[in-house]
């Protein structure tokens, strides 16, 4: 399986299982530029929106990462797009080094916030996607492709790092982004709003 995603302001190749084209439109967001368009194992997604994740420091914002989100079919129903059993496909495009605690550490809290009693359910899932997660450098972009009935494929700057099974998992992965995120501006981005 080949799959090739690439930022074009950051030329990073992301390489899956499946063969990707890419359409000649793009949107970008903070920098980073993505096709309106790909295709993955058959399936044809269309951008649906780019969001920035801010992190707060005193009275500043720091950019940490773009959000690309694909889907289908566009969607600006964050429930249905959480609930609903469908492909998706997130790239993060990382502005700044990121350590493996400090990834893990706001994917835990995520998690927590957004799946609630879920979470224990989904132990063993949360543990292998928690696993795969390093430290990132900036330009780097993770990846993260669900397919229902294959899983979520976890690819960091072209490797595979886990794939893990279960649409309860891949529906508690989005709401990271979709539920409660950790600010406004990701959610509103990645569902077609303003960048």
């Amino acid at each position: 399986m080949n799959l090739k995603l690439f930022p074009k302001s950051a030329f990073s190749a992301v390489l899956i299982s499946v063969v990707v084209s890419f359409s000649a439109n793009a949107a970008t967001c903070s920098g980073v530029t993505m096709p309106d368009k790909l295709n993955s194992d058959n399936v044809e997604f269309v951008l649906n929106g780019m969001g920035v994740r801010l992190q707060k420091l005193l009275a500043f914002q720091i950019k940490v990462y773009v959000a690309t989100l694909y889907l289908s079919k566009q969607s600006n129903d964050p429930e249905y797009i959480i609930e609903q059993d469908q492909p998706r496909y997130v790239a993060m495009y990382f502005l700044r080094d990121l350590d493996r605690g400090t990834i893990r550490k706001a994917m835990e809290e995520s998690f927590r916030r957004n799946a609630g009693e879920k979470v224990a359910q989904m132990k063993n899932e949360i543990d292998s996607f928690q696993k795969s997660l390093t430290g990132v450098k900036k330009g780097q972009t993770l990846a993260l492709s669900y397919i229902p009935g294959q899983g979520t494929t976890v690819i960091l700057d072209g490797k595979v790092k886990a794939q893990i099974e279960g649409a309860d998992f891949a529906s508690a992965l989005i709401s990271l982004w979709l539920g409660k995120p950790p600010n406004r501006e990701i959610k509103v981005g990645m569902l077609g709003g303003q960048c």
